[in-house]
């Protein structure tokens, strides 16, 4: 892919604060830093297992919830709601 996964390389810290987040662990993740990350690696859907995301955090980030399914939560991100 022509991108390298080191802890130092800026696409690989974007990556894990995704996914920190994910998992729950939003302490020193600014909003601003996770939208930057959102938006810089074209993320739009995240599937997160709802007993370690928090919801809120998502919610102020600009993610909205989809759907629920099989124990998990779809969250869209920079899509807007057609009516």
């Amino acid at each position: 892919t022509g991108i390298q996964y080191t802890s130092k390389s800026a696409a690989y810290r974007r990556r894990k604060l995704i996914l920190d987040v994910c998992r729950g662990k939003t302490e020193g993740v600014t909003i601003e830093d996770f939208q930057t990350a959102m938006k810089k690696t074209r993320t739009q859907y995240l599937i997160v297992n709802p007993a370690q995301a928090d919801p809120s955090f998502l919610k102020v980030a600009g993610c909205r919830l989809v759907s629920e399914t099989a124990g998990y939560c779809i969250y869209s991100y920079g899509i807007t709601k057609e009516g």
